[in-house]
């Protein structure tokens, strides 16, 4: 898959084909799938439609050897496709199955998704809007001083419903140290890292942060040449130190 263009964010709900086939219908929701989040932008998936099922698979072409040797953050990024396109199935009233890795010995195949109509929304999907897919962005800039009230809090930790997951949320200044020393610590480590800037300015030139032809060109040469590990890691302790919340979000094993 190519990287994204402005114009697959012009995706409209009216636009749903609601008297089509179901594989018709189920490529419609795609649209919102392929909007997710990935590291880098590498979006490292591609999927198949048959009938009423949709195949979730790792484009292994757009991993990171350096920075993601286990494929760790290409799962994540997969999963991030994957919550996208229930979100865009419950919206449109589709109820669903998933079954991950349904052939253990094919890593791509990541995840076998079923689809029947007639749905209603699950109970972890209940405030997710679709707009809000539309609507995401990034952003670098450091947060408003605005406290998280309680029932935002319960409402993140009630997100987290697969048994072997939970989340932590804590505004704990210890903790705050802690993950801003181990933040510093990666910035400088990866940056001094040759391999590692050559890898993310390949990306860069691929135009994945939106930048045009010749400013991507221009950040290539910086990002491969200088070791910028500073000035992130600095970006990044204002970041942290500007949050009111911190969350951890633990497994109970490091599987896929």
């Amino acid at each position: 898959m190519s990287v994204l263009t402005k114009d697959v964010w012009n995706v409209s709900e009216q636009d749903f084909p609601s008297t089509s086939p179901i594989e018709t219908q189920l490529g419609f929701l795609l649209r919102y799938a392929i909007l997710a989040p990935s590291a880098k932008n590498s979006q490292p998936w591609y999927f198949a439609v048959r009938q009423n099922r949709i195949h979730l698979l790792a484009d292994m072409r757009r991993r990171q050897l350096v920075q993601d040797p286990g494929h760790r953050e290409l799962y994540l990024s997969l999963g991030c496709a994957l919550e996208n396109l229930l979100v865009a199935a419950e919206h449109f009233g589709f109820r669903h199955g998933v079954s991950y890795f349904p052939e253990p010995e094919d890593q791509e195949l990541v995840a076998t998704v079923t689809f029947a109509r007639d749905g209603i929304p699950s109970p972890a999907r209940v405030g997710a809007r679709l707009s809000a897919i539309l609507q995401r962005h990034n952003d670098n800039s450091v947060f408003r001083p605005a406290a998280i009230p309680e029932t935002v809090r319960t409402q993140l930790v009630a997100c987290c419903t697969e048994p072997e997951l939970r989340i932590h949320l804590t505004d704990d200044p210890h903790f705050r140290r802690w993950i801003d020393a181990l933040t510093l610590e990666a910035d400088r480590t990866e940056f001094a890292d040759p391999a590692f800037r050559r890898e993310l300015s390949y990306w860069i030139g691929q135009g994945v942060f939106g930048s045009s032809r010749l400013m991507a060109g221009l950040e290539r040469m910086v990002v491969s040449h200088v070791d910028l590990g500073e000035p992130v890691a600095r970006q990044d302790h204002d970041i942290l130190e500007s949050a009111s919340l911190l969350g951890l979000i633990c497994a109970s094993g490091d599987g896929h």
